[in-house]
């Protein structure tokens, strides 16, 4: 008896699932009846779930591969002689593709071998986390500290945790362009599926350095803010390099300043929650016309650094 056993693993999921089974894990066996033909292999692959099945079963032969129907609980069969290609080509292999109509997709690698049958179940038993980003812009996250995950606007990611005895805790964190880094504890149950959702709280802002120059100063406050705060920049920022800042939504003040003391003000800009706003540091001072009020001043005292509103520093570019 072979086993094939799928455990942790990683699943792009290119569609948006409204309720994705958990499908995962999955055997094969091989047996040897009266009815297998000495000279022929067979392969049965069993449908346990609730759901329809499609699947092709690739093996070397000319032309294109028919994709089969596999109703809840029924099974698909097909045989092979010892000369077909597969035998002649493959070794023995073939390739079973496999997907539901909420999207998910796998495909493995099967033996056959002439004289016996081998059975392929697709069966219910994984716990899944999927993670979906529903906002506008990139997110990434990881699952207890592990592998850093990038998901575009739309995108989703499916973790299995195998088949599990009893509830686990996991810590996940998340964060993005339009999103405030979070991390938080999630229980995992046995043969379940949990959908996790990334939503926009905030937006961002974008600052291009389409100078000659090295930027060594970004300040971002509230326009109602008569402070302009902390240099928000971490290091220099280069010339055809981006930096984005996750800002709550609302009214901002920007000013860059270059190493040569070159400044751009950015004034009076609304920035919408889920969206991105884009400013352009040309190195010309006062390159951008400033609104009539009181300017800003600079304080050394940090209890008056914009305290009202949030401000976090994502990453540098070259986009």
């Amino acid at each position: 008896r072979i086993y094939f056993l799928h455990g942790r693993l990683k699943m792009k999921i290119k569609l948006i699932i409204l309720g994705i089974i958990t499908i995962v894990f999955v055997s094969c066996r091989l047996t040897n009846p009266g009815s297998t033909n000495v000279n022929e292999a067979a392969l049965i692959v069993e449908n346990l779930t609730e759901e329809l099945i499609y699947l092709t079963v690739e093996d070397g032969s000319i032309g294109a591969y028919p994709e089969h129907t596999v109703l809840p609980y029924e099974s698909y069969s097909q045989t092979w002689e010892a000369n077909d290609a597969v035998f002649v080509l493959n070794n023995g292999q073939v390739i079973l593709r496999y997907r539901t109509e909420e999207g998910y997709e796998e495909n493995t690698i099967i033996q056959l071998t002439v004289g016996f049958t081998s059975y392929y179940t697709i069966g219910l038993s994984n716990s899944i986390l999927i993670v979906s980003n529903e906002t506008n812009s990139d997110a990434w996250y990881t699952v207890d500290s592990g592998e850093l995950n990038y998901l575009f606007s739309g995108e989703q990611d499916g973790i299995s945790f195998g088949d599990l005895n009893s509830t686990i805790q996991i810590n996940l964190f998340y964060s993005g362009y339009h999103v405030f880094s979070q991390n938080i504890e999630l229980t995992i149950y046995p043969f379940n599926t949990q959908d996790y959702e990334i939503n926009a709280d905030a937006g961002a802002a974008k600052l291009i350095n389409n100078s000659l120059s090295d930027i060594v100063e970004v300040y971002i406050a509230p326009a109602e803010d008569p402070y302009w705060g902390e240099n928000l920049l971490g290091s220099i920022l280069e010339p055809e390099v981006s930096a984005y800042w996750t800002v709550e939504p609302g009214w901002w003040d920007i000013r860059v300043v270059d190493e040569w003391g070159a400044y751009n003000d950015f004034l009076d800009n609304y920035i919408s929650l889920d969206n991105t706003v884009f400013f352009t540091f040309r190195s010309t001072k006062n390159d951008v016309i400033e609104k009539e009020t009181i300017p800003k001043i600079f304080a050394d005292d940090r209890a008056l650094k914009h305290p009202s509103k949030k401000v976090e520093f994502k990453e540098f570019s070259t986009d």
